[in-house]
């Protein structure tokens, strides 16, 4: 008699949605650096331009805060609110507190500013872009590829639907360090004269299918061949006494509470 334990879907649709929203915000990625963030550069140099032409830079700060505009550089924007304000005569005392040169700012500067900031912003995009498009199709591939997967043993072997097959015979060591824990089992077999892996997991695969092939591994090996764990009817049996246990000192706290 086989057991089989197919694929469990509930824990690979999470990696559908993982790729779904990387997929998604690598659209985002891609809009706003093919036209969101082109429109807004062409529309800040533009207004930009207007601004230094009408000898208003000083109203650059609350528009760049409004639209998520880059800021001027630090001298040109107090210089230019120097300006507006009227107290011109207070740059050489200001530029030399903040060891700015005393020269008075090239607007330019200003321009050519805002344009690099704003190409940083489609730049950083298309990284972005570049690390959530591979981890997007990588999640999906986890995805489609579960779908029909199951692995299979019986009394001699266990196979998988990806062609893995082991005799049992052949397990040398059965490691149960994360079974308690996280449901995985590591079988290490020979074949060949080589020692490989077959991971057993109850999360990937039907937990009470995953199980009874644990057992049934267990059955058929020495139990010294087991690591960093009990065999399964071990702490079966262990359960099942500490409930015995339970179950016989209610009585006698019962009685212990009357006779008081």
């Amino acid at each position: 008699m086989s057991i089989r334990a197919d694929s469990n879907p509930r824990f690979f649709w999470r990696f559908a949605l993982i790729g779904a929203v990387l997929l998604f915000w690598t659209g985002l990625c891609f809009k706003d650096a093919l036209y969101s963030y082109p429109r807004d550069l062409e529309e800040a140099l533009a207004k930009y331009v207007e601004l230094r032409d009408s000898d208003s830079l000083h109203d650059w700060t609350d528009l760049a805060e409004e639209n998520h505009w880059p800021t001027l550089p630090a001298p040109l924007a107090n210089y230019s609110l120097l300006k507006e304000m009227g107290k011109l005569d207070k740059w050489p005392d200001l530029a030399y507190e903040h060891k700015w040169e005393e020269t008075i700012p090239d607007p330019a500067t200003g321009e050519e500013h805002v344009r690099e900031e704003m190409e940083v912003k489609i730049q950083l995009q298309y990284v972005m872009a570049a690390v959530s498009t591979p981890l997007g199709l990588w999640a999906l591939f986890i995805f489609f590829s579960s779908r029909g997967k199951w692995i299979e043993a019986d009394e001699t072997t266990i196979r998988s639907s990806w062609g893995e097959e082991l005799a049992l015979s052949k397990i040398t060591e059965l490691d149960k360090k994360k079974w308690s824990n996280k449901g995985i089992a590591k079988i290490t077999y020979e074949e060949k004269g080589r020692m490989k892996n077959f991971v057993l997991d109850d999360c990937k695969y039907d937990r009470p299918a995953t199980e009874e092939i644990l057992r049934l591994v267990e059955a058929n090996i020495q139990e010294t061949q087991i690591v960093n764990g009990l065999p399964e009817s071990v702490m079966q049996a262990m359960q099942e006494q500490s409930q015995s246990d339970d179950v016989e000192q209610e009585p006698a706290n019962t009685a212990d509470t009357s006779g008081s």
